[in-house]
C-alpha cells in the first residue's frame, strides 16, 4: 500500500486563480476626472506533514507532496474626455504571497520501501492598464504593479529516521 498526503492549489487550464478588472470613463463639458484600481492577490499556503514524533509502518512508500500553481491577474482601462481639461490615473496591482511546505517532523519513525517528499511553487504575475484623456489640458497617469514572494521547504526534521 502507497501512502500518499498532497495538499496543492492548482490552475484551472489557462484561467487565473485571481482577477481584478476595472473601467471607468468620464466626460463632460468643461473637466472631466476619472480613475481606476484592480488589484488580484493570492496568499496560499500548502503543507503536506506528517507530525513529530510519529510512527508509520508501510509496506511501500509514503509520498508527501506541497504545491502552488497560480496566475494572478489584474486589468485596468480609464478614459476621460473633456472640451476643458481631464484627468486620469489608473493603477493595475496583482501579487502573490504563496507557501509551499513538504516534510516530517521531528523524531518521526517512518518504515517504508520509499519516502519522497516534494514542495514546488510555480506563480506568475499580469497586470495591464490602458488609460486616454482628451481635452484641451489632459493628463492621465498610468502603474501596472507585480510583486512575489514565494517560499518552498522541503524537510525531514531532527531525529527522525
Amino acid at each position: 500500500m502507497l501512502v500518499t498526503i498532497r495538499s496543492s492549489q492548482t490552475q484551472a487550464g489557462n484561467s487565473p486563480t485571481a482577477r481584478a478588472n476595472a473601467v471607468a470613463a468620464g466626460g463632460a463639458l468643461t473637466g472631466s476626472v476619472s480613475a481606476t484600481t484592480a488589484t488580484a492577490e493570492n496568499n496560499s499556503r500548502r503543507e503536506a506533514l506528517i507530525g513529530s514524533g510519529s510512527e508509520r509502518t508501510v509496506q511501500d512508500g509514503v509520498s508527501l507532496a506541497a504545491q502552488t500553481k497560480s496566475y494572478q491577474r489584474s486589468d485596468v482601462t480609464g478614459i476621460s474626455v473633456a472640451a476643458g481639461a481631464a484627468l486620469g490615473s489608473n493603477i493595475a496591482r496583482s501579487s502573490y504571497d504563496t507557501e509551499q511546505s513538504a516534510g516530517v517532523g521531528d523524531g518521526v519513525s517512518i518504515k517504508a520501501a520509499s519516502l519522497t517528499i516534494n514542495a514546488s511553487g510555480t506563480d506568475t504575475n499580469y497586470a495591464d492598464t490602458i488609460a486616454g484623456a482628451g481635452a484641451l489640458v489632459a493628463s492621465s497617469g498610468n502603474k501596472s504593479e507585480t510583486v512575489g514572494k514565494s517560499t518552498t521547504d522541503a524537510f525531514i526534521g531532527d531525529g527522525s529516521q
